[in-house]
């Protein structure tokens, strides 16, 4: 594997390629290949995997990885397709971005592709909440076209033109609440209230997303139904 993927980087190298996304197991995925003539176990893939990282980014300048887990994020500038929720394995309370806060400031990173199911008004939020960008597919071809076929069926509601608009509007709210922090770390995460969370940046910038159906309003803070709140300074 090693091998091909180094001749498939010197080739988009000569094509001017400035980067690749990795989304088949690189950074994310560590088991051990039983093949009698390539065997490695789960040491030798992880370092496998590494070297891969490194060698793209020095030949290819960007790595992206989707689904990466933290073994993989040396050398890599953005973290595609973060999981945004916890693992369901334990009874809790309330779930915390652990991950996020650890690497907010240090590379970005985004969430499942906002036109690919669930609410797009939730999934928005969430992002704004954690720090995370944006992020969507999206085709040039018709969506029912891509239906009749098998293997491009999950792109069901990809084609540009159903979603330029919805875009331009989150990249615009984006920007107005996290393009100045995306270098600073987030030094307090909080629930003040029942669907009512408050993100704090080092520069003191405060970020309240109000995820209910209703208004939110207590202590000279109000915020629309399903909206967010940028508070400078700590004011």
């Amino acid at each position: 594997m090693e091998k091909t993927i180094l001749q498939d980087i010197k080739e988009a190298k000569e094509l001017k390629v400035d980067g690749y996304l990795y989304g088949d197991g690189i950074g994310s995925i560590l088991s051990t290949d039983y093949n009698n003539k390539y065997f490695a176990n789960r040491r030798e893939t992880k370092e496998l995997q590494e070297r891969v990282i490194e060698k793209t980014a020095v030949e290819l300048n960007k790595v992206y990885i989707s689904e990466g887990n933290f073994y993989g994020l040396k050398n890599v500038q953005h973290l595609s397709e973060m999981d945004d929720d916890y693992s369901y394995d334990l009874f809790v309370d309330q779930k915390i971005p652990f991950a996020q806060i650890a690497l907010h400031g240090l590379i970005s990173y985004s969430f499942q592709y906002g036109n690919m199911g669930g609410s797009t008004e939730n999934r928005f939020l969430q992002g704004i909440e954690y720090g995370a960008l944006p992020s969507f597919i999206l085709t040039y071809e018709q969506s029912q076209k891509l239906m009749e076929s098998t293997s491009l069926r999950r792109f069901y509601s990809a084609n540009y033109k159903d979603w330029e608009k919805e875009i331009a509007a989150q990249y615009q709210s984006y920007n107005e609440a996290l393009a100045d922090v995306q270098d600073q770390f987030i030094v307090d995460h909080q629930m003040i209230a029942n669907d009512v969370f408050e993100t704090r940046y080092e520069n003191g910038k405060r970020i309240i997303v109000n995820y209910n159906k209703t208004p939110y309003n207590k202590d000279g803070i109000a915020i629309e139904a399903e909206d967010f709140i940028i508070l400078e300074g700590g004011r």
